[in-house]
């Protein structure tokens, strides 16, 4: 991760503490953090560093909040379609 974005994102880790420590299912994070445009894999690594959790729990925080409903569905959407392709995939592991 480059030193700009690393110092951006540690400076929204220290504004987030306080509003981490206010429930750990993140709700209230993750509402906090999209208001101030903070979303994708940005908002899980400052989930991970105001929770003080792994990247899968920090995963789940982010998805269960329902601001970050929209994200779970693409996510989801994304993801069941990368299946149907590996299914559809012939010996080359390419669709046809």
């Amino acid at each position: 991760m480059e030193e700009e974005r690393r110092a951006r994102l540690g400076r929204v880790v220290e504004a987030a503490r306080g509003v981490g420590e206010q429930g750990r299912d993140g709700s209230v994070l993750q509402e906090f953090l999209r208001e101030r445009g903070c979303d994708g894999v940005d908002a899980v690594f400052v989930t991970m560093g105001v929770v003080g959790c792994g990247l899968g729990e920090a995963r789940r925080i982010y998805f269960a909040a329902p601001c970050r409903r929209d994200d779970l569905e693409f996510h989801n959407a994304f993801f069941e379609r990368m299946e149907r392709l590996e299914g559809e995939a012939g010996a080359s592991g390419l669709p046809e």
